[in-house]
């Protein structure tokens, strides 16, 4: 649940526009996971990351982090979540970042 709840809050503090904020829940989001050893939660706290850097229209960092949450989701099967990372690359891709090589 920790995870879970700093993703939240990293969602709700990049939508108010507070870019420090929402990476310093993203990383708590991270330190909970690594803390679990839960390859699950890494993943999906890389795509939150990648939401929030969406957001906050920093397009350049959002490819990185799709690529290593996709591998996550590969890796563990996680057929739903993998789609939702390739959504997001296509709307991050039709907001004006750089196609993936």
């Amino acid at each position: 649940g920790v995870a879970m709840a700093c993703r939240a809050m990293a969602r709700l503090t990049a939508a108010s526009g507070s870019a420090p904020r929402a990476r310093r829940w993203i990383e708590r989001a991270l330190a909970a996971a690594a803390q679990r050893e839960s390859a699950h939660e890494r993943a999906v706290s890389l795509l939150c990351s990648a939401e929030v850097e969406l957001t906050l229209n920093r397009h350049a960092a959002v490819e990185p982090l799709l690529a290593a949450a996709e591998a996550g989701f590969t890796a563990l099967r996680m057929d739903w979540h993998l789609a939702q990372a390739q959504r997001l690359r296509a709307a991050s891709e039709a907001a004006g970042a750089a196609p993936a090589a």
